[in-house]
């Protein structure tokens, strides 16, 4: 017997985003905050580069938590130039929806992170 004791009012949403990028530039730190849900989500990372292609990607399936924390690679990076991060929360497999998205745009520039901040 199986008993659903979660409850969602309205579908998950993404709160913030934040994306990082590490002194070296080859990798991005992406937090992301989500509200909270009851069925789990699937969360798709896309970051795109100044040429508008996929420069880095990442998915979760079913993810659990509602604050993550993400290192993507950038095979090629390029120093100062305007990237954008897009964060798509989503739900299904054969038949995907998706619940919410938001773009981030950044400079590939470190800037030192707060410490043990929240996005």
């Amino acid at each position: 017997m199986n008993i659903n004791l979660s409850y969602e009012d309205s579908p998950p949403r993404i709160e913030r985003v934040q994306v990082l990028p590490y002194p070296d530039l080859k990798r991005l730190w992406v937090r992301i905050q989500l509200t909270s849900f009851a069925a789990h989500p699937n969360v798709e990372v896309s970051v795109l580069g100044p040429d508008g292609e996929v420069a880095a990607e990442m998915f979760v399936v079913e993810n659990r938590e509602t604050y993550l924390s993400l290192t993507l690679h950038l095979p090629a990076p390029v120093p100062g130039a305007r990237y954008l991060a897009r964060v798509a929360l989503q739900r299904g497999h054969e038949t995907v929806e998706t619940l919410d998205m938001q773009e981030y745009p950044f400079d590939l520039v470190f800037v030192e992170p707060e410490d043990g901040a929240r996005p």
